[in-house]
């Protein structure tokens, strides 16, 4: 069965030159969502200085992934699109270790079903990003896991709380 990343009110428009992106904290039955005025809630922000029409989708808890035995797969909580960008989200709000391991895991699993799915074509930039709110910069050997999930996906890895718009 096809997986429908275009599925009718999973995604959001805007414009606004600074939003957030939020996630409900565990065990969230919710998707993620863009928030414009609650800042102290937002996982990630989003600087489009540029005012860019940028489309958030949300896949985690709003798009249906499912395996092959009929359990829901893995996924990564949206992705955005803007001109010839595509990024995929994972939003954390976590201290404990191992926090990058799974949200790096969702991310690939998430790009190999939409490559799949969907193919890249009108895209030729490619990120994928985790925004922690405890943890907003970059972490320990960073630099050879982006190495390694871009050698394996073509997707530029980024951890980061900030997402810039260009």
């Amino acid at each position: 069965m096809a997986i429908d990343f275009n599925k009718l009110g999973c995604s959001k428009n805007t414009n606004i030159d600074v939003f957030g992106i939020c996630d409900d904290p565990p065990p969230d039955r919710n998707p993620a969502y863009l928030d414009f005025a609650e800042s102290e809630n937002w996982i990630a922000w989003v600087d489009n200085q540029q005012c860019k029409d940028v489309l958030f989708t949300a896949i985690d808890n709003c798009i249906e992934i499912d395996r092959a035995n009929g359990e829901r797969e893995s996924r990564c909580d949206g992705m955005l699109q803007y001109d010839v960008t595509l990024l995929f989200l994972e939003l954390k709000d976590r201290d404990s270790s191992g926090w990058l391991g799974k949200a790096r895991d969702q991310l690939k699993k998430t790009i190999e079903i939409f490559k799949n799915e969907n193919g890249l074509n009108g895209f030729n930039k490619y990120y994928a990003c985790v925004a922690n709110k405890q943890r907003p910069r970059s972490v320990a050997a960073y630099s050879s896991l982006a190495e390694q999930f871009e050698d394996e996906t073509g997707f530029i890895f980024k951890v980061d709380q900030i997402i810039k718009i260009h």
